[in-house]
This record gives structure tokens, sequence and C-alpha cells, in this order.
């Protein structure tokens, strides 16, 4: 499995390799901030994100337990809405996908 994103004549002086550790740290950075803004909404986030890249792309699952009759769209919107600005923030050009798993507790 590739461990960087390699961006093409980034800059004159040739490529930037983007290593996986950074868009890890980012997905946690996203685990962290959905918790502190989305408490006691009715869904818990795992701490567990899932990154890997193939073809020089990102892909990112995160995993959602959903508590009470919340609206999986909400919930991915949260997710994917955080790592667009972020990733913004240090790379326009990296190409990535969100993946959001959601599961419902008993009893609902």
């Amino acid at each position: 499995m590739p461990n960087y994103v390699y961006l093409q004549h980034y800059t004159s002086q040739g490529d930037l390799g983007i290593s996986r550790d950074v868009f890890v740290t980012l997905g946690q950075h996203v685990v962290s901030y959905i918790r502190e803004t989305n408490a006691n909404k009715g869904f818990t986030i795992s701490d567990n994100v899932d990154v890997s890249i193939h073809s020089n792309r990102v892909f990112y699952k995160f995993f959602v337990t959903k508590k009470d009759k919340v609206n999986p769209k909400y919930i991915e919107n949260s997710i994917s809405d955080y790592i667009n600005s972020n990733l913004l923030m240090i790379c326009e050009v990296v190409p990535f996908e969100i993946s959001v798993k959601i599961t419902s507790e008993a009893g609902e």
C-alpha cells in the first residue's frame, strides 16, 4: 500500500510527497472536532480512522454509531465538511473520498 500522495510538478523544484501520516492526523482531528461540536446529538464516532492511498487518491473511512433517530446524512455531512475545509488548507489538489460507516445501537 502506498504511503504517500505525490503532487507532480508542485513547485519549480519538483514533486511534493504528502505522507499517509498527515492524512491520518487530519482524520484524528476530525474525530476530535466532531465529538466536541456534536456532543449529545445522538451519535458517537470511533477513534478508529481508516486511511488508505490508492492510485494517488486518499480514502477515509470513519465509524459512527447512531444512538437516536439521527439523519445519517447529517453525520456524513458533518464529517465531510470538516475534512474538506481542513484538507483545502493544506493542499487544494489532493483527490480524496470519504466513507462513513453508520451502525445503529440495538433498540432503535
